[in-house]
């Protein structure tokens, strides 16, 4: 998995043959240097892309036997060094998925889902914004997964497995504009987001098209 922030380009190293401890990988124009410990990595617990973002962001588990659990979100230096901020999950009593997420200011904002074996619960899925000492600033709680997440530091655009498209306010959280996502009247799913220079949202959609989409309530172009 590529890990992207800072001045770093960071490899992670996926389960497989090897077993944990695994390294990250820092790339630089020396070539490959083993980084910090960050354990094993599986598709629902670890995926932590973090936009906008000014260090490289991993989410990493305490007990090396055991890495989805008691995930912490590691920040890690230029010059390689390690350090967590906070738990993942601020309910101690939740076991959090990672999703997509982004960096405002010293804060970031990230998507998730509460897992408890019997799938998703009304009001499993959050998105929230945290201080990067772990203090919750706010969280929108629904009933389905992030799929994709960016933000231009006053608004938190968020894309959801049933095809929503919901704009939050990175102040408090508060909808601003909430949308489904058709093309000529037929619904879709977005599966990747990200906000242009020109200040417009595109979307990558699950059944392969790019939409250009306004950033305002109801706007929207013809897709590419």
């Amino acid at each position: 998995v590529l890990l992207a922030g800072g001045s770093r380009t960071v490899l992670r190293i996926l389960d497989g043959p090897r077993k944990p401890p695994a390294r990250l990988v820092l790339l630089d124009r020396s070539g490959p240097v083993d980084g910090p410990e960050a354990g094993g990595y599986d598709v629902f617990n670890h995926p932590f892309p973090v936009r906008r973002a000014s260090a490289t962001y991993a989410l990493v588990g305490t007990d090396p036997g055991e890495p989805h659990r008691d995930k912490w979100v590691m920040a890690v230096s230029a010059d390689g060094t390690p350090r967590r901020l906070f738990p993942h999950s601020w309910e101690p009593r939740e076991h959090h998925f990672g999703g997509p997420a982004a960096e405002i200011g010293p804060s970031l904002v990230y998507a998730g889902e509460v897992h408890d074996g019997q799938g998703i619960r009304p009001g499993g899925a959050y998105v929230v914004r945290r201080s990067l000492d772990g203090d919750v600033r706010w969280q929108y709680r629904t009933d389905h997964p992030a799929t994709a997440l960016d933000t231009d530091g006053e608004t938190v655009y968020v894309a959801y497995n049933s095809g929503a498209l919901v704009a939050l306010d990175a102040e408090d959280g508060s909808v601003r504009w909430h949308r489904a996502l058709e093309v000529g009247g037929a619904p879709t799913v977005a599966l990747s987001l990200v906000l242009a220079p020109q200040g417009h949202l595109l979307v990558g959609t699950v059944d392969g098209r790019v939409l250009e989409c306004e950033a305002s309530p109801g706007g929207r172009r013809d897709p590419a």
